[in-house]
């Protein structure tokens, strides 16, 4: 992984010793084959209690303000630490390939050179859905975008559909869901949404409303075919995080809730409390293994196994395939034996 220095950097103590610091929690998440974002980086930090002790802050109106009683998990502990890590890669103290940044990424097509090359470079990406021999249908669901790099590989291990709400999901992407789903229900599946969310006022009232507005999509789409009854009795949205139990269990670091936030009073409420937590304080390792939890409760592993040796037969043929292109060239290039009507 590189460390490439590009320019000198002169870092103040504190500095230095939280470069250094970000530095053996990146080499940590990379042995465990983690990427990160600056933003799961800081909630290490928070954590762990790695910031400065003189770098509390309370928040006053809009404004933060130190305050030695106050809270480092603040804003401007976020800011301060991503220009650290930026001022640490060009010094050529942090790994340029371990934070990532998943808002921008580049696009581009994939080249061959031969349909042969074509074939067996996509043998791993020959895949059956491993699901259709199972009574369950599970998708994940994530508040954030970000977290989505952290859980999709668990998801296509389990060959299972994964999906980044962006906050409140749009109508459009409701839609396009509730018709998946609709066809997954008509097929006899029992279809559960795993969701993970902050625990603050937006966060929780989120897994409501995914499940409420879906309904409504569903429920009048298949009430056309007298079929809405398999919305109540087959469709469940359930939470796996964040949770009171695993909050409290993990000994998480809260947010101050915002009280700005116009979901505040429900949330105070319905749960009594005045903070919050966001979900990317959770260690990759943590939020996969709830995942696979989740996961494994829905599903026959006997059927599963089933499914898999009949993928991987299939890629079998289709890797003989690939070896003998030479065969299936010359096969096609042979000429037709006799004429056909137009030639006669």
């Amino acid at each position: 992984m590189p460390k490439i220095k590009y320019k000198d950097h002169r870092f103040k103590s504190d500095g230095a010793k939280a470069i250094a610091q970000a530095s053996k929690i990146i080499d940590e998440y990379t042995k465990q084959g983690y990427q990160m974002t600056l933003r799961q980086l800081y909630y290490q930090l928070v954590a762990r209690d790695l910031f400065p002790d003189d770098r509390k802050w309370r928040l006053v109106g809009k404004k933060w303000v130190r305050d030695p009683t106050g809270t480092k998990n603040a804003e401007p502990n976020y800011k301060w630490l991503g220009d650290l890590i930026g001022h640490g890669r060009m010094a050529g103290l942090i790994d340029w390939e371990a934070i990532v940044d998943l808002t921008r990424r580049s696009r581009g097509l994939t080249h061959y050179h031969s349909p042969g090359h074509q074939i067996v470079s996509n043998i791993p990406h020959y895949n059956r859905s491993l699901w259709d021999n199972q009574d369950s249908w599970p998708e994940v669901w994530v508040e954030k975008d970000a977290v989505l790099g952290v859980i999709e590989q668990t998801c296509i291990n389990n060959d299972v559909t994964h999906f980044a709400c962006r906050g409140y999901t749009s109508a459009s992407g409701l839609w396009s869901a509730a018709q998946r789903i609709e066809k997954q229900l008509k097929d006899g599946k029992l279809v559960t949404i795993l969701h993970l969310g902050d625990h603050d006022p937006s966060g929780l009232h989120m897994t409501l409303d995914i499940e409420r507005r879906l309904r409504e999509f569903m429920e009048h789409d298949m009430g056309n075919d007298h079929l809405s009854y398999l919305v109540e009795d087959c469709f469940r949205v359930e939470r796996i995080a964040l949770n009171m139990d695993q909050i409290e269990s993990m000994d998480l670091v809260p947010n101050p809730a915002k009280e700005t936030d116009a979901r505040w009073q429900w949330y105070n409420n319905k749960t009594g409390l005045d903070e919050g937590w966001e979900m990317d304080v959770l260690d990759p390792a943590t939020m996969n293994q709830l995942i696979e939890d989740a996961i494994g409760d829905l599903r026959d592993d006997d059927l599963w196994n089933e499914a898999i040796a009949q993928e991987n037969a299939e890629r079998a043929q289709l890797r003989a395939l690939s070896e003998r292109w030479e065969d299936v060239v010359k096969l096609l290039s042979k000429p037709k034996k006799g004429k056909n009507r137009e030639q006669s």
